[in-house]
């Protein structure tokens, strides 16, 4: 992973959130589910979080990001052709 420059935001979590599978019946639980990101866009993360809800009928809970992204300066690769 360092020669790619992705990071593992597992160290982003809340406290809480220590796994993303669970087994009701045996009690088996672990974190398995992640998310990796560019070391360059690390610092537009405004959180991340693990979602256990009883609406969820999967054993694997959901995983959520929300980032910051600066638009300015942002455009397609095709935008001067596109407004010309």
């Amino acid at each position: 992973m360092a020669d790619l420059k992705l990071v593992n935001l597992n160290s982003k979590l809340p406290p809480t959130a220590n796994y993303s599978f669970r087994v009701d019946a045996s009690g088996a639980s672990s974190l398995v589910n992640h998310f990796f990101m560019s070391e360059s866009l690390c610092d537009t993360h405004k959180f991340v979080d693990i979602i256990d809800s009883g609406n969820n009928l999967s054993d694997h809970c959901a995983v959520i990001m929300e980032l910051l992204l600066p638009l300015e300066g942002c455009r397609p690769r095709n935008y001067d052709k596109l407004h010309v």
